[in-house]
């Protein structure tokens, strides 16, 4: 028999401090489910764009979506972080292949700048 706290996988709470690099970002704010963006990034990684923008052949927002999610950082206007998850100062540096977003950030400036796309 299942214990209560085995079953728990703690989703909601694991979402709350989840950290997002930009490519991964745009494939979940293209609809990719979760369980597949891994493997749609692998295809994504024949077809770079340019630093930090990734295109994929049948995916086409996955381009568009990193340039505006890098155009909001480089903006100050979506904080970013590196791969720890701790945010940056505004103006400090992070390199396109390791700006990572937060989930609520991401979620929150989405539905402010775009409020037609559902985050």
């Amino acid at each position: 028999m299942t214990k209560p706290w085995e079953s728990d996988n703690c989703e909601q709470l694991r979402s709350h401090f989840a950290y997002y690099a930009v490519p991964v970002a745009a494939m979940l704010w293209c609809g990719v489910p979760p369980e597949d963006v891994e493997s749609e990034l692998t295809n994504a990684a024949a077809h770079p764009a340019t630093r930090g923008v990734w295109s994929h052949p049948y995916i086409r927002c996955l381009e568009p979506r990193c340039r505006v999610i890098h155009d909001a950082i480089d903006s100050g206007i979506l904080p970013c972080s590196r791969e720890n998850g701790r945010t940056v100062a505004l103006g400090e540096h992070v390199a396109a292949e390791r700006r990572h977003v937060s989930r609520d950030d991401l979620k929150e400036w989405i539905a402010r700048q775009f409020p037609a796309d559902k985050p």
